[in-house]
């Protein structure tokens, strides 16, 4: 059986803090990156799924953060020629 899929970008702002960010249940993170200036991150989906909320914090390079078990990093992207570099991470929720 197969389903159909799409991809989809999300905007992440390089404000310090949590980011909540509306998303299809079960949607994989592809990639993460910058474009025109912005910072994204990529994700395959079903968009039929339930929404719902996923947190996301981006850490610039030499920032201090707190990581327990339930973060999950996702990835880096390079701006500014390669001059700054913010880490994507993710606050997974616990049950």
């Amino acid at each position: 059986m197969t389903k159909t899929l799409v991809t989809q970008k999300y905007l992440l702002s390089k404000k310090k803090g949590i980011q909540h960010i509306q998303i299809p249940d079960l949607a994989t993170i592809i990639h993460v990156g910058e474009q025109c200036g912005c910072l994204y991150f990529w994700a395959i989906m079903d968009p039929t799924n339930k929404i719902i909320e996923r947190d996301f914090e981006v850490i610039e390079t030499n920032e201090t953060f707190e990581m327990d078990m339930s973060t999950k990093y996702i990835g880096i992207i390079l701006t500014d020629h390669n001059m700054r570099s913010f880490h994507v991470i993710e606050r997974c929720k616990k049950l």
